[in-house]
């Protein structure tokens, strides 16, 4: 399998207050609440005008992964304070709504998938008033909402450092996270790697083949619990540098050898969302299920299973 580049450029925004309704009054205010941005060059529709430019482009047969990878620039804060990216998120809510497009509309149903709480239900309200007003809902978006299921996770450790592998399918594809963490850099989440995927590779995963170290095979609930520990220990850091004016996380350079790496920001938004599908009655991939109902027969730790040497057979724990 070879790496997929997803959504280079890993743009900054910066934002200010929205909310989630249309009146052409509200976005006045907002554009006046915006406007000491004005002095650094920032067209605050440009990011907006961007992602619907290329949405335009995209295919019914568009692959979900890509549509989230796309509109999460809307929301991924980069190096910037992570309130202003939610804060630019609300604005796009309520421009988006402005346009009143059927490519306004597939976005709005995207950001409502990444987002959450109040922006999450500010979206998904305003796709549903463009839907009533007869606002056509564009192919892409309707393959984009198909159901999203873990088909295999898995934690391989070796050296100091471990990797959270996490395989998802939906629209009939398949698509595998790799989240690094080194051990002695505070469990933080160093790198997120980003790989297409099919039955061959999930099988592969699952016997810790290409996989360094000793692999456990975890369930759905146990690995959205260790990465999203790692992704928050990693934003409490990127905040700590922010206050004190430290750069100490940058993406990769295109030139370098980890290139192909997505943005940090995109993949992680990406990620977390896919992470808030699996919830403590999650639908999971037979061998996860299997795991699971195995490790109950023997009185196991909630579907962990152990691989040995990369590509040994499954053993239980301790």
């Amino acid at each position: 399998m070879g790496k997929s580049k997803r959504g280079r450029g890993g743009r900054k925004h910066k934002g200010g207050r929205g909310g989630g309704r249309r009146p052409e009054r509200a976005l006045a205010s907002h554009e006046d609440e915006f406007a000491r941005f004005d002095g650094q060059g920032f067209d605050l529709r440009e990011p907006i005008d961007r992602v619907l430019a290329d949405a335009a482009e995209l295919g019914n047969d568009t692959d979900p992964l890509e549509v989230e990878f796309l509109v999460a620039d809307l929301l991924a804060g980069g190096d910037e304070d992570l309130g202003f990216a939610k804060l630019f998120g609300a604005w796009a809510v309520l421009v988006l709504e402005e346009r009143a497009t059927s490519d306004a509309l597939g976005t709005l149903r995207a950001l409502a998938r990444l987002s959450t709480a109040e922006l999450s239900r500010a979206a998904r309200a305003a796709a549903d008033r463009l839907e009533a007003q007869g606002v056509s809902v564009p192919g892409w978006s309707v393959r984009s909402a198909a159901p999203l299921r873990a088909v295999a996770c898995t934690r391989s450790t070796a050296m100091g450092a471990s990797v959270l592998v996490g395989s998802f399918e939906r629209a009939d594809r398949i698509h595998t996270f790799l989240v690094w963490i080194l051990h002695d850099g505070g469990e933080i989440a160093e790198v997120i790697d980003l790989l297409p995927g099919d039955r061959t590779a999930v099988e592969r995963q699952l016997a810790g083949a290409d996989l360094p170290g000793v692999t456990e095979r975890l369930s759905p609930w146990e690995f959205r619990r260790q990465v999203e520990a790692a992704l928050d220990r990693r934003a409490r850091r990127e905040r700590a540098a922010l206050m004190a004016d430290l750069d100490v996380f940058d993406d990769p350079d295109d030139d370098g050898p980890e290139a192909d790496l997505p943005p940090y920001a995109l993949a992680a938004t990406v990620l977390r969302a896919q992470l808030r599908t699996i919830d403590s009655t999650v639908r999971c991939g037979p061998a996860c299920t299997a795991d699971r109902a195995a490790n109950s027969m023997s009185g196991g730790n909630d579907g962990h299973v152990i691989v040995e040497g990369g590509m040994g057979e499954s053993a239980s724990p301790g």
